[in-house]
C-alpha cells in the first residue's frame, strides 16, 4: 500500500479504545494489494475499514457492541440529524453525567436510534480517554474527561465518514464473527482487532464487565482463523505479543510491531509495548527481523 493510500483515508468519526490510526503505517504495507471482499469483524472506530475499505468491491464491518453498530447507520442514513443533535450537546460535567446515566432508565433500549447514537459519539468525545465502558448491569460508567474545549460536533469528519459509508459498497451487522464465513472467499480478505490477549494484570480485555474477552475466547478465535486458512480466506489479526497468541497461532506467520499503549487508566504505566499481526498468506514486502514464519 503506497503514502497516497493514507492521504485519501478518511479518519474515523470516533474515538475508540485500541483504534489502529496511530499504527496503520506499520501495518499497510503487510496487507494485500489485491482483494475483492473486505471483512472487519470487530470494527470498533474503523482506521483500517475508512483507509482500504475502498479498495474492495464489497466491504462488511461488524461489532458485537450493539451501540456501536448503530452509531455507524444513523451516520450512514441520517448523518444531518445527527449532527443537528450533536449540536445541541455541551462539555459540561454535570451535563455528561445525566447523559451517561440515561442507559439506567428502562426505556432507553427503545429509544429512538438517532438519540442513542447522538448519546454514543457525544460519550466518547467527552469520556476520559475516550474509553467504552460499561459495569456488571450493563451501564456506562467511564469518568467525565478532562479537555481544552473539545469539539462535539465535527462537520467535517462526520461529513466525511457519512459519504465514504454511503460510496463504499459496505454491509454493516451487528453479529457473532462466527457468522461472517458463509460470505468468506478465496478473494476475501479479513482483518481482525479482539480485544488483545493480556500481558499484564491491569490489562484491558473487554468494554463489557459481565462479557470478559478471555483465554478461551482468543482460543475460539484462533480456530475460527484455522477454519478461514482451510477455506482459502486471507486474514490479518492485530494481537498482544503474548506467549500464548504465539501458542494459539504457530501455525502462521507472526511479525512483530512495536506501538504506544494509551489504554491504561494511569498515564504513568503507559509505555511502549509489543504487539504482532498474524497473517496466513505471503505479503507484498519482505518479512522484517524478528518475524516468526510456520516450519
Amino acid at each position: 500500500m503506497e503514502e497516497s493510500v493514507l492521504e485519501q483515508a478518511v479518519k474515523p468519526f470516533t474515538k475508540w479504545v485500541g483504534g489502529k490510526r496511530r499504527i496503520i503505517k506499520k501495518i499497510l504495507p503487510f496487507v494485500p494489494l489485491q482483494f475483492d471482499s473486505y471483512f472487519e469483524p470487530f470494527v470498533g472506530g474503523g482506521a483500517m475499514y475508512f483507509t482500504i475499505g475502498c479498495f474492495a468491491k464489497q466491504c462488511y464491518i461488524n461489532d458485537i457492541n450493539g451501540e456501536l453498530i448503530n452509531a455507524y447507520c444513523q451516520l450512514r442514513d441520517n448523518p444531518q440529524g445527527l449532527k443537528e443533535r450533536l449540536r445541541t450537546y455541551i462539555y459540561d460535567k454535570d451535563f455528561y453525567l445525566a447523559v451517561r446515566a440515561r442507559d439506567r432508565d428502562p426505556s432507553f433500549v427503545t429509544s429512538a436510534p438517532l438519540e442513542r447514537a447522538v448519546r454514543l459519539i457525544y460519550l466518547l468525545r467527552v469520556c476520559y480517554n475516550g474509553l467504552y465502558r460499561v459495569n456488571s448491569q450493563g451501564y456506562f460508567n467511564t469518568p467525565f474527561g478532562r479537555y481544552d474545549d473539545p469539539k462535539i460536533c465535527r462537520d467535517e469528519l462526520l461529513d466525511e465518514a457519512s459519504a465514504y459509508l454511503n460510496q463504499v459498497p459496505t454491509e454493516i451487522s451487528n453479529v457473532s464473527y462466527s457468522e461472517l464465513i458463509d460470505k468468506m472467499d478465496d478473494n476475501s480478505f479479513v482483518y481482525f482487532d479482539p480485544p488483545y490477549m493480556p500481558i499484564a494484570r491491569n490489562s484491558f480485555t473487554s468494554y463489557h464487565a459481565q462479557d470478559e474477552w478471555d483465554d478461551s475466547a482468543q482460543a475460539e478465535l484462533a480456530r475460527f482463523c484455522q477454519q478461514l486458512d482451510s477455506k482459502g480466506v486471507r486474514f490479518m489479526q492485530s494481537n498482544s505479543d503474548s506467549s500464548a497468541i504465539r501458542k494459539l497461532y504457530q501455525g502462521f506467520t507472526i511479525i512483530p510491531l512495536s506501538t504506544h499503549s494509551t489504554i491504561n487508566a494511569d498515564p504513568r504505566t503507559r509505555h511502549k509495548r509489543r504487539e504482532v499481526l498474524i497473517i496466513n498468506y505471503k505479503p507484498p514486502v519482505p518479512l522484517p527481523p524478528g518475524t516468526y514464519r510456520p516450519r
